[in-house]
């Protein structure tokens, strides 16, 4: 039986963002768009995501670096977040 050699994957990254007006208050539908600031973040396909009814959006399957996060809600100024960092992405694991 042929083997092929396991290829090593680059770790991976996530970010977890909350989007809130002035007041605190969180908004929900919001479009938030991640941008890659360094070379390997740069070619990531990132696709756009919206926040969820409590104003939340995880993006997950980042590479590891730095990123810029762009919020967009009708009515709002355009939110941005820069250099902010994408946390490795756990898995949860559990013994018997």
């Amino acid at each position: 039986m042929p083997v092929t050699p396991a290829r090593a994957q680059a770790p991976r990254g996530r970010l977890l963002v909350t989007v809130a007006d002035t007041t605190g208050a969180v908004i929900p539908n919001a479009k938030v768009t991640v941008l890659g600031l360094e070379d390997a973040t740069k070619a990531a396909a990132i696709a756009p995501s919206q926040t969820s009814p409590e104003g939340t959006a995880t993006i997950t399957g980042l590479p590891l670096g730095r990123y810029t996060i762009v919020a967009r809600f009708g009515g709002f100024d355009v939110g941005y977040l820069r250099d902010v960092g994408s946390v490795p992405a756990t898995t949860n694991t559990s013994s018997s």
